[in-house]
């Protein structure tokens, strides 16, 4: 957890997106989701790393978000859903 700011936040929100990725997972329809069904431990691994990235401004996620640029199409247009880098946090947005 070196050089994330908050750790106690970082654990939390990570705690948060796997309660809500967790149905998703087991019983949704999104593909980019789905496809961890049965592979906890590799899904939290990919979360902690994909997360860390994030709150370090690591890339993908490095990218300043443009002037009228909305929230959502940063996501969608720099966070790269399907990126082997960015393969949960954009499809958890």
């Amino acid at each position: 957890m070196a050089e994330i700011a908050h750790p106690a936040v970082f654990l939390e929100v990570a705690g948060f997106l796997i309660k809500t990725a967790e149905k998703e997972i087991l019983y949704g329809a999104k593909p980019s989701l789905t496809k961890w069904k049965g592979k906890a431990t590799a899904f939290k691994i990919q979360l902690f790393e994909e997360l860390g990235r994030y709150a370090r401004r690591q890339f993908p996620f490095n990218h300043t978000v443009k002037d009228g640029q909305a929230t959502i199409q940063w996501w969608e247009d720099i966070a790269c859903e399907g990126s082997e880098n960015a393969q949960v946090l954009p499809v958890c947005h």
